[in-house]
């Protein structure tokens, strides 16, 4: 079966399974991982609203337990999803899940490629630098890992690096720093041999050129990218088997890097003034691009500038129409809000100030649309990690049942033994004396055990409230960080609304702001803390009444061994205002130098209050 052909069937059996009301768990859990992934892969550019409810399903429904591969790939191309929606935070936050559970797994194969999507984030938001050191980080060990990762990975890896290195470059019009960069990975990605990634390297350095205004270079190597992507007009197309590319190409790559070769001569045609020659290469594109819907709605924006320069406004209102009606399908708010706006931009111009009051309206509708879909979004992943966990935490309580009933089975046998042997005792006359004395030998080590028994369930009961104790600072850890997350996400949108509306935000913020500073999760917290070392904050009162509340706090987070960062992320101070705090309370315990804080608290004999 041909790639083209293989790729088509994943898709429609993907589609297939989402067509239907509820989520087909018995689909998802009788499937393989891999090929999951796969169709999820081939979703996300094409469907990326279904593709994340998928995701999802994945999630919630995948039955292998975790950590493991394929629940690290979901999260990876969850991130990957919510990038090319322009949603930064939340695609990071998918990032960091993803490389942490690759990191549970000790798989080094995927996490420089999370390393290379977190630069891509960087990069989407302006912010070069550390976009750069990503980039390099994932390069070295693409390099240094070449055997761990295995070969075509190591290499491939190292041209998307270099390719990307080279775009920040010429983001900052250091265009021969990023020629260089672009040579590299082109030279890496000819002794990996794969077609499609040497078109990719063409048109990267074509784009350079067209922008360093090297038009004739741009276009010889607009021509090496269309040598490849071309030959896969169709599927019937008798050339595509002429290279013995057959399984090295995926047709709808091919497509849209044939795309862009066109949107890219187009664009050259436009710095020649030619706008009408553009809209012949941008038509062409077009085609090519009706898979790729995030390229399609991007050149239906080209098509309409040319029809500007034009001056047919006309036709550029139907082209800009034509895009947001695309972009509202497949849910890409962010680039309907750029099509509304040059729509509203091009509406002025013309004088029709109606239909562009219209436009702005719809403008601001779309973006309190988003600040609810991202506040849904981060709610969305909140209710999806709580159902991982109880799942987790289900899991862990079963293996407990069976262990406790394997042992409640072992101990039947052994009474049924021990109560045989017994009747047996019973009719020999002549080791009735010695029967008796084992017996008594017997209930004295039943004594002993059942002794050392309640010792050990009393250690398991403090060891229980111990693990429940940590359990609730980590919580308050993600809640408070969760918190200031939304926080910042909701004053940084409402920051752009004009004073007026911001009013009626106002209770918002001031609702976050009071949970934040709520003290209800301490109170909880100090009852567990005394109910896990009792009679501790009592005797500090006691022996030094001038301690404060948030003086027993800290001295209650140390004791549990906490260190400064993690009280700093419990408390919401600040690392440096902590270690104010820390040196004003040694001053009221009294404590010389040479005595450690930790130590101190440690040392406090609190056994007196325990057995009153």
């Amino acid at each position: 079966m041909t790639t083209h052909l293989r790729y088509l069937l994943i898709l429609i059996l993907t589609l297939s399974g989402l067509n239907r009301a509820d989520p087909d768990q018995n689909q998802i859990a009788g499937s393989d991982g891999e090929k999951l992934i796969d169709s999820l892969r081939v979703m996300k550019f094409s469907y990326p609203r279904e593709s994340i409810q998928f995701a999802y399903d994945i999630l919630e429904f995948y039955p292998e337990r975790r950590p493991n591969q394929t629940i690290a790939s979901v999260f990876s191309i969850l991130g990957e999803i919510f990038m090319n929606k322009s949603l930064s935070v939340q695609a990071l936050e998918y990032f960091m899940e993803a490389e942490r559970e690759f990191d549970e797994i000790g798989r080094l194969k995927g996490f420089p490629w999370l390393m290379v999507n977190m630069g891509n984030v960087y990069f989407q938001e302006g912010l070069m630098e550390e976009a750069r050191i990503k980039y390099i980080e994932a390069y070295d060990i693409f390099s240094n890992y070449y055997f761990e990762i295995n070969k075509n990975n190591s290499l491939a890896g190292q041209a998307v690096t270099q390719n990307n290195l080279g775009l920040i470059e010429q983001g900052l019009n250091n265009f021969a720093n990023a020629l260089e960069h672009f040579q590299q990975g082109l030279e890496v990605r000819r002794e990996l041999g794969k077609p499609l990634d040497l078109a990719h390297s063409y048109l990267s350095i074509g784009r350079l050129y067209l922008e360093w205004g090297k038009l004739d270079s741009s276009v010889e190597y607009f021509n090496r990218a269309d040598s490849i992507s071309l030959i896969y007009k169709s599927p019937d197309d008798e050339q595509s088997g002429s290279q013995g590319w057959e399984e090295e190409i995926n047709p709808q790559l091919s497509l849209r890097y044939a795309g862009k070769s066109q949107e890219y001569r187009g664009e050259l045609q436009m710095r020649l003034g030619q706008p009408a020659k553009a809209f012949i290469y941008y038509k062409r594109a077009q085609e090519y691009y009706k898979s790729w819907p995030m390229d399609y709605i991007q050149i239906i924006a080209f098509t309409a500038e040319s029809f500007m320069s034009l001056n047919e406004p006309d036709s550029a209102l139907w082209y800009l129409q034509k895009g947001l009606l695309k972009a509202a399908e497949q849910g890409l708010m962010g680039r309907e809000l750029s099509l509304l706006e040059k729509k509203r931009e091009l509406l002025v111009t013309i004088g029709d100030y109606g239909s562009a009051n219209a436009a702005a309206d719809r403008i601001i509708v779309l973006k309190e649309r988003q600040m609810s879909a991202q506040v849904k979004d981060i709610l969305t992943n909140i209710e999806l990690k709580t159902t991982l966990r109880a799942k987790q935490r289900d899991l862990e309580r079963e293996k407990v049942r069976v262990q406790r009933n394997l042992l409640i089975t072992i101990f039947g046998f052994a009474v049924l033994i021990l109560v045989a042997l017994n009747f047996r005792s019973r009719h020999i006359a002549s080791q009735q004396e010695k029967w008796i004395a084992n017996q008594e030998k017997q209930t004295a080590e039943r004594q002993r055990r059942i002794a050392e028994q309640e010792s050990k369930m009393t250690r398991t009961e403090l060891n229980a409230k111990v693990r429940e104790l940590s359990s609730m600072s980590a919580y308050i850890v993600q809640k408070n960080d969760l918190l200031h997350t939304l926080k910042k996400e909701v004053d940084y949108h409402i920051n752009l609304l004009s004073k007026e509306e911001q009013k009626t935000f106002r209770s918002l913020r001031s609702q976050l702001k009071s949970t934040i500073d709520a003290d209800t999760d301490w109170k909880e917290f100090e009852k567990k803390f005394a109910s896990v070392y009792p009679g501790l904050l009592e005797t500090l009162v006691d022996n030094y009444p001038e301690l404060t509340s948030s003086d027993l706090k800290i001295c209650s987070y140390l004791r549990m061994n906490q260190n400064t960062k993690e009280m700093a992320q419990l408390t919401g101070l600040s690392v440096r205002a902590l270690e104010s705090r820390r040196y004003r309370l040694r001053k009221k315990l009294q404590l010389d130098r040479s005595i450690d804080l930790v130590t101190f608290l440690h040392s406090i004999d609190i056994s007196k209050d325990v057995q009153a």
